[in-house]
């Protein structure tokens, strides 16, 4: 990810995504950066991956935490226990005037409401 400075056409913060080994797709897969949103009025930067990383930094960029979507909040079926691939975040929008609330939707057909404060999904 990189904060560029436009005025002065320059990069000011960059971070890299870090990697999360799994078999359903390569390393380069997995840091594919796939949507970015700035939320709780420009303090916080998160991002989503092809592999269902939901990150949160600083707006500096420093690593604060990560949510895997498919992880346990009752968003996927565990009807079959055939391993799938993970679901790609195809975006992330602020929902409320507080901005402590966070949509992301997912290539899986699921629309998630977190709550970023909590960093846990509202049911």
């Amino acid at each position: 990810i990189r904060l560029w400075n436009i005025p002065d056409k320059r990069v000011v913060h960059w971070t890299l995504i870090p990697s999360q080994a799994s078999s359903q797709i390569t390393p380069a897969e997995a840091n594919l950066i796939t949507a970015v949103h700035f939320c709780d009025d420009g303090r916080k930067v998160t991002a989503g991956t092809f592999d269902g990383r939901f990150l949160f930094y600083t707006d500096s960029l420093q690593y604060d935490t990560v949510i895997n979507i498919s992880d346990k909040d009752g968003s996927r079926s565990h009807r079959s226990r055939k391993r799938r691939k993970p679901s790609k975040i195809t975006g992330i929008e602020s929902m409320n005037s507080h901005n402590s609330k966070v949509l992301i939707t997912s290539n899986d057909s699921r629309i998630r409401l977190y709550n970023i404060r909590t960093k846990e999904i509202e049911r």
